[in-house]
């Protein structure tokens, strides 16, 4: 996540992170506390500068983060800038933890010897990585935004931080804590899709039908080798087309349900009806891997606003949607190639294709912004496409 230079004390993050040790892993002796279910819970200290080293301030973006908070307001300002006083005065303290969810890459090597341990807690030294094996940041943090705001700018950067933390990455346990922690003051309702990893990735075999297009959309936005990834309309948001989330969920749920329900869609083999049961992961290679395709055939046109590209608006989405039942059945899913082979195929009728600006030719000189949702553009367009696919063969 890139700070945003609007928000208190965020000018000074990459700097801040730069002074943290450079070392693969931070190492910082611990206590390891034993609670319900022999689960741990470790406390210990980290600079100002190793919590900016080691913490995600948000899944996508900070900007996303500060709007929801109002990091612009004045009154959020100057709880940021109270913050930073107390910290750099004379009798400094900060009695409250900054709570972290770490890697499952970390590790907790127990210490040896006599008084180790009080019964209670187990002391010992933490391995942090400052990278994790996908080379994101090995903590998401589950509160203490605002302190991490007001670090940036504190004076003081061997502050000892206390730190209560967990290792655990499963989008379903971080959303738990974080909403036990956050139940007498609670955040924006959508505070926690910025800050922690979207759900999307687990999909059960035996979903509803109803619920595996949606189920699927969520995997396509919360994985972040996916086309998709952080383009898709939040659940719950009536708004789709802004630049920061320009694919409406809606149409891309459409196209997902459409080719799993007909015997000629691409999707329908990966649904066994007999036992109700999906084969989840082939299904999301193959759709992660067509509209990958997609992406790479029409580089300029992903990724922006409708309003900028007619590929990302509804109309489009859907219009490739059908085209994806004629491309896939003719790529290896299996081939170390195989985005590349889509893109070769869409390549046939990407000479027609007008998504951000012209007009479409065949269709009466359509002007490219001018093609709508509805179901005689999508149709006309989409069939001319199909036939000028078919022809090439």
């Amino acid at each position: 996540a890139q700070p945003d230079p609007r928000l208190p004390g965020a000018a000074g993050l990459d700097a801040l992170a730069a002074m943290s040790q450079t070392n693969e892993v931070l190492r910082r002796r611990a206590l390891r506390l034993t609670q319900g279910g022999g689960r741990h819970v470790f406390l210990f200290s980290l600079s100002p500068a190793d919590l900016v080293a080691i913490a995600d301030v948000a899944r996508s973006d900070a900007k996303s983060a500060g709007e929801l908070l109002g990091s612009d307001r004045a009154s959020v300002k100057q709880h940021v800038a109270n913050i930073q006083s107390g910290v750099e005065s004379d009798r400094g303290q900060m009695l409250t933890s900054v709570v972290l969810a770490l890697s499952p890459e970390t590790v907790f090597r127990g210490s040896r010897g006599p008084d180790v341990s009080d019964g209670q807690s187990f002391a010992g030294t933490l391995e942090i990585p400052l990278r994790t094996r996908s080379g994101r940041k090995p903590a998401w943090i589950l509160d203490g935004y605002f302190r991490l705001l007001a670090f940036s700018q504190t004076k003081d950067k061997s502050f000892a931080v206390p730190v209560c933390a967990f290792i655990g990455d499963n989008p379903a346990e971080l959303r738990e804590q974080f909403s036990r922690i956050h139940s007498t003051h609670p955040l924006p309702a959508n505070f926690a899709d910025v800050l922690l990893p979207m759900g999307g990735a687990a999909i059960s075999p035996t979903i509803a039908a109803q619920d595996l297009p949606d189920a699927v959309c969520d995997w396509l936005a919360s994985n972040a080798d996916s086309p998709f990834h952080n383009l898709v309309t939040p659940k719950g948001s009536e708004k789709p087309g802004a630049s920061q989330f320009p694919v409406s969920r809606a149409a891309l749920a459409e196209t997902i349900e459409d080719s799993l329900s007909t015997p000629y869609g691409a999707l329908f083999p990966y649904r066994n009806i007999a036992t109700a049961e999906t084969d989840i992961d082939g299904l999301c290679n193959a759709v992660k891997t067509y509209w990958a395709g997609v992406k790479a055939t029409f580089r300029d046109a992903w990724g922006k606003s409708p309003k900028k590209s007619r590929l990302m608006h509804p109309a489009g989405i859907r219009i490739m949607g059908k085209l994806m039942n004629r491309v896939l059945p003719v790529v290896n899913l299996s081939a170390t190639d195989r985005v590349q082979r889509v893109a070769r195929e869409l390549k046939r009728i990407q000479p027609l294709c007008r998504w951000t600006s012209g007009a479409w030719e065949e269709l009466d000189q359509l002007a490219w912004d001018r093609l709508t949702n509805s179901t005689r553009h999508v149709n006309l367009v989409a069939n001319c496409l199909l036939r000028a696919y078919v022809t090439k063969y």
